[in-house]
């Protein structure tokens, strides 16, 4: 493994940009208010940058924009209720009732309006016992609703500043993906490859490249600014994203029956010199997908014609010295195969060309381009799909019906004195947190969460008791904060050990 470029793609990744955007538009106000000596406070102002950032997914500028400002509505509305009736515990029952169901159902509508439903009852389950309100209510509000909008203020500035860098990359992280379905595709030439395994890492990456490719087309071409300006860089990107589908489509078409190859070349080295060349072309692809994401052009690691023309004569020299009648079939096969990878391989070089003379090749984009085709089908809000899911038969509201079950036996637990819980914020959070639509993703979560809380509680007291320097604590604080929302997405045990047990703590 080439730990280096694994390492650069993840630092250059999106996931690591926003969380480097959320941790310091959460942490600076922190550092302003401590300052001043008022951070406890008004600690309510970076609560809600917080609770508003999470809800912030990757997508068109239009897009972020409505959901964050949604969000910001629901977030107000959810605590300012919560306040209000915190002292009436029928009323409490009836708030859970009807937002557990409501904020759970709107899940329908996609992940964008699922997270805000699910911070929703975060918001809902820590204003729900006043701990943080205290006496003046509508001043706590008011703060809260204040870092609500700071979020929103920075996500604005930002996008304007840097309109192209999300787009830019999205189409790296495809770039990138394609290197990975390139490398599963080269160990069917190995030896003695496990096809099973092969076959279902394959489909595997097909669907989480299929995704990608639709949120990444959405992003690109209704973004405004990306599609509609006639600039070097908007054009550019086009022209990079087009050719990652037709790099796409030589990749998916490039299917051989791999069983027979290995039998009829199997003692030869042809098949390893096959296998050893496609993963230089990943290691190209990879280099591409990580100078999108940084911004910068990409200049070739290999020299890739050379590499072909070696493995061309590899082919060649085997064909003149074993070619007979009874395998003149598989020869055939085998050729067509070096066809495509030098298919392949001119795609490459012609996505390098582009970084090298990008201010000619991106003119010759086509602005009669028709960008309707490649336009992602457009999911307007309909109220008819939130009423047809209102239904036993729709596994949306069983779940929203299991949430909002245990978000209320959880409250009435907390209310039991003799038990001494206390803190019902906790039990309702944990209850949001780990409860999803299917099973299997519920009792995973729950082993990740208790495994990452006992990591992370471990390591944390190690940090705290011996380490007594503030500036240390502090950027260790910074660190776990942008480790937590990087990893938040796609490693659920890693961002609960940093964000649970090693910034709670210090905080």
């Amino acid at each position: 493994m080439n730990y280096s470029a694994e390492l650069k793609k993840f630092v250059t990744s999106q996931y690591v940009y926003s969380a480097i955007r959320i941790t310091l538009a959460t942490v600076l106000p922190c550092v302003v208010l401590a300052h001043f000596g008022i951070l406890k406070e008004y600690f309510l102002f970076p609560l809600g940058t917080s609770f508003v950032a999470l809800t912030d997914q990757p997508g068109p500028f239009i897009r972020r924009r409505n959901a964050l400002t949604f969000a910001i509505v629901c977030f107000v509305v959810v605590a300012l209720v919560a306040s209000v009736v915190m002292h009436i515990k029928i009323l409490v029952f009836a708030e859970i009732i009807v937002f557990g169901m409501f904020f759970s159902l709107i899940g329908v509508y996609g992940q964008r309006l699922a997270a805000v439903g699910s911070l929703s009852l975060v918001v809902m389950a820590i204003f729900i016992d006043g701990h943080l309100t205290g006496d003046n209510i509508f001043k706590s509000l008011l703060i809260f609703a204040s870092g609500c909008t700071w979020f929103l203020l920075i996500f604005l500035i930002v996008t304007t500043i840097q309109p192209y860098k999300l787009a830019s990359q999205m189409i790296g992280e495809n770039y990138l993906q394609l290197a990975e379905f390139l490398k599963i595709k080269a160990n069917h030439y190995q030896k003695n490859p496990d096809f099973n395994k092969l076959t279902t890492q394959v489909i595997a990456k097909q669907i989480e490249i299929k995704n990608l490719q639709e949120e990444t087309r959405e992003t690109v071409f209704k973004t405004r600014v990306i599609v509609n300006e006639s600039t070097t860089t908007s054009r550019l990107l086009m022209l990079m994203l087009l050719n990652s589908m037709d790099l796409h489509e030589k990749l998916m078409t490039s299917e051989s029956d791999y069983e027979k190859l290995q039998k009829s070349f199997g003692s030869t080295t042809i098949l390893v010199s096959i296998h050893d060349y496609l993963n230089l072309l990943a290691e190209e692809i990879t280099n591409i997908g990580i100078s999108l994401q940084i911004g910068t052009r990409a200049k070739p690691i290999f020299n890739l014609d050379t590499e072909l023309q070696n493995l061309n004569h590899d082919y060649f020299e085997l064909r003149n010295r074993n070619i007979s009648p009874d395998n003149f079939e598989n020869f055939m096969v085998l050729r067509q195969i070096l066809m495509r990878i030098n298919e392949i391989t001119k795609e490459i070089n012609e996505i390098y060309k582009v970084f090298s003379q990008n201010v000619k090749l991106a003119k010759s984009l086509s602005t009669g381009l028709d960008l309707r085709k490649f336009m992602p089908n457009e999911e307007k809000l309909n109220f008819k799909v939130l009423k047809n899911n209102i239904s036993l038969s729709s596994s949306h509201f069983r779940h929203a019906l299991r949430i909002t079950i245990a978000l209320l036996v959880g409250y009435l637990f907390s209310l039991f004195q003799f038990l001494g819980i206390g803190h019902t914020y906790w039990i309702l959070i944990t209850t949001v947190a780990i409860l999803k639509p299917a099973y299997s993703i519920t009792k995973q979560r729950n082993l990740l969460r208790l495994y990452g809380t006992v990591a992370g509680a471990v390591i944390a007291y190690g940090i705290l008791h011996y380490i007594h320097i503030n500036e240390i604590l502090f950027t260790i604080l910074l660190l776990s904060m942008i480790m937590c929302f990087s990893f938040l997405k796609g490693k659920y045990f890693w961002a609960v050990l940093f964000y649970d047990d090693l910034c709670i703590p210090q905080l």
